[in-house]
């Protein structure tokens, strides 16, 4: 009961901040019973002992810990998955950030729908495309989610089944985009990005395929990456990075049709690659000022 106080008082102040700042209101919503899916809890000394962790009212509860918790626990919150499935997340307070490294190599990343990325050294990230692989399963289980009778048991079962499907899609995605994170950090000290504004994106006939790239998380994946690593991550406008020549700065118009970048200076390469070009110069240029 203290958890959904705490979060109805957060916002309810989010909502008055965002009133006063002339903002957006965004009026705090009703949760149903399905949509609350998760309680939270302060930490005490025998929070967590080897593989169990306390938690009130139902005492120590044996977990997986997947890797060693780290830094100051300052809250734990236990969260109901899809299929019967709990878990439990501790937020730390990790201390200060490492210091950035000095900028040794970087590159210039250009997000698409062809490929998923398109780095400055020419490489590709292909685009998986887990929700069109997936679609024909999501599709079956909906029919018969739309068949099965209100209230009924066999509705809640596939229901289930709906909702697995739509975790599996998202865990792909999830996992592709950290993976490739994990790689480029590896590799470069610096990445520089579009700093796009995928939720006004998501509007036309393009919706579906921008919802199954999943750049959003892949850039909010990227930041906390790189923050964590004492790497740089430098968003840069996106606008004219694929109009304008990487070699000679001239503008080359171009419609979405025209996948290759023709310059009158004698660069003939793809759009893509063009564009990330430029995303690097922009990078580099924020950094060093």
């Amino acid at each position: 009961a203290r958890s959904a106080l705490r979060r109805l008082n957060r916002a309810f102040q989010a909502f008055f901040r965002r009133v006063k700042a002339g903002q957006k209101p965004g009026f705090p919503r009703f949760r149903s019973r399905d949509a609350y899916d998760s309680f939270s809890f302060p930490p005490k000394k025998n929070t967590l002992r080897g593989n169990r962790v306390h938690v009130p009212h139902l005492g120590h509860v044996k977990v997986n810990l997947h890797r060693e918790v780290t830094g100051d626990v300052k809250e734990v919150t236990v969260r109901r998955g899809v299929g019967g499935r709990w878990w439990v997340c501790f937020s730390c307070d990790l201390g200060e950030a490492p210091a950035k490294v000095a900028v040794r190599n970087a590159v210039g990343i250009d997000l698409g729908l062809e490929s998923f990325a398109v780095l400055t050294d020419g490489s590709r990230v292909e685009n998986p495309r887990y929700f069109r692989r997936g679609m024909d399963v999501l599709a079956s289980r909906q029919r018969k989610l739309a068949r099965a009778k209100r209230g009924s048991r066999g509705r809640e079962r596939v229901k289930v089944l709906v909702a697995k499907a739509h975790a599996h899609v998202a865990n792909q995605r999830r996992d592709h985009g950290r993976k490739v994170v994990v790689e480029l950090f590896r590799r470069f000290d610096l990445v520089a990005y579009e700093d796009l504004n995928v939720s006004g994106m998501v509007h036309g006939n393009l919706a579906k395929s921008i919802h199954d790239a999943a750049w959003g998380q892949f850039i909010h994946d990227l930041t906390c990456k790189a923050e964590s690593a004492g790497k740089h991550a430098v968003a840069v406008d996106p606008r004219g990075t694929s109009q304008k020549c990487s070699a000679c700065g001239a503008v080359v118009q171009k419609s979405l049709d025209d996948r290759e970048h023709v310059c009158t200076c004698g660069l003939v390469v793809h759009r893509d690659l063009n564009a990330a070009r430029n995303i690097l110069a922009l990078g580099l240029s924020a950094v060093a000022s």
